[in-house]
C-alpha cells in the first residue's frame, strides 16, 4: 500500500511510521517541512518536502496514495513558536479535507486522529477537533473516511508520558474515581498504531467510536 502520513515527524506520526515500516509492502510517504534523519534505514519510508500551507508539492505525494493519515496537532499551544491551535492543528487539516474532496470519486482513503475525550479546561483543543470533524463529515466520502478517538497517548520515548499514565492508571482502582477518570486512561502508541493498521486492513477497530469502555479495550 502507499501510505501518505501528515505529521510523520510528530510524536503519534512517529510511532505510525515505525509500525507501518515494518511491512516492506508499505510504501510510506512522510509530508514535512523539513528533512529528517531519523528512520532513514527504513527503505520503504521516503520524506517529501512541502509546507502544505504555503506550496501544492504535496498534492503529487498523494496523487496515488491508498491511504492518507493526518497526524498533525499540537496539544498545547506555543506562544514561542507562534503556535495556536487554528495554525497548527485546524488549519493544515482543513487544507487536507479540502484537497481531497476536491478529488471526488478519486478520493483515498483518509484517517484523521481526533480524541475520546478532552479536558475542559483544554477547550481550544477540543474546538480544533471538533471543527475538523464537521468538515470531514460535510465534505468527504463516508465510504472512504475514519475518525478515531484514542485517549491520552504514552511511549517510552517520551518519559513524562509514562509517569502520567501510571498515574492516570492508578484511578482505575478507586472507586468513584474511576468513574471520572475513564475516559483518560491513556492509550500505548504501539496499541493506537497496532489499531490503526486494523483499519487499514478493512478490520473493526474500537478506535472508531468515542463510545468504548477503556477499562475494557486498554488493559
Amino acid at each position: 500500500m502507499k501510505i501518505v502520513i501528515f505529521g510523520g515527524s510528530g510524536f503519534v506520526g512517529q510511532g505510525l511510521t515505525q509500525h507501518l515500516a515494518q511491512d516492506k509492502n508499505n510504501e510510506i510517504i512522510i509530508i514535512s517541512r523539513y528533512a529528517h534523519t531519523h528512520n532513514i534505514s527504513n527503505t520503504n519510508i521516503r520524506w517529501f518536502i512541502s509546507d502544505i500551507s504555503n506550496d501544492f508539492k504535496w498534492h503529487d505525494a498523494i496523487s496515488e496514495a491508498d491511504w492518507v493519515i493526518d497526524c498533525i496537532g499540537i496539544l498545547l499551544p506555543n506562544p514561542l513558536k507562534k503556535q495556536n491551535y487554528y495554525t497548527a492543528s485546524t488549519r493544515p487539516a482543513q487544507i487536507i479535507v479540502n484537497y481531497l474532496a476536491s478529488l471526488k470519486m478519486q478520493q483515498p482513503q483518509f484517517i484523521f486522529v481526533s480524541a475520546k475525550k478532552i479536558p475542559w479546561f483544554m477547550y481550544g483543543y477540543a474546538k480544533s477537533k471538533l471543527t475538523i470533524e464537521r468538515d470531514i463529515r460535510d465534505k468527504l466520502l463516508v465510504s472512504k473516511t475514519t475518525i478515531i478517538y484514542p485517549t491520552i497517548i504514552y511511549d517510552k520515548s517520551r518519559s513524562y508520558s509514562i509517569w502520567l499514565a501510571n498515574l492516570i492508571h492508578l484511578t482505575r482502582h478507586i472507586p468513584w474515581i474511576n468513574q471520572l477518570t475513564k475516559d483518560y486512561q491513556p492509550i500505548n502508541r504501539s496499541l493506537l498504531a497496532s489499531q490503526i493498521a486494523t483499519i487499514m486492513q478493512k478490520k473493526a477497530s474500537f478506535l472508531t467510536t468515542r463510545s468504548y469502555n477503556p477499562y475494557k479495550e486498554l488493559f
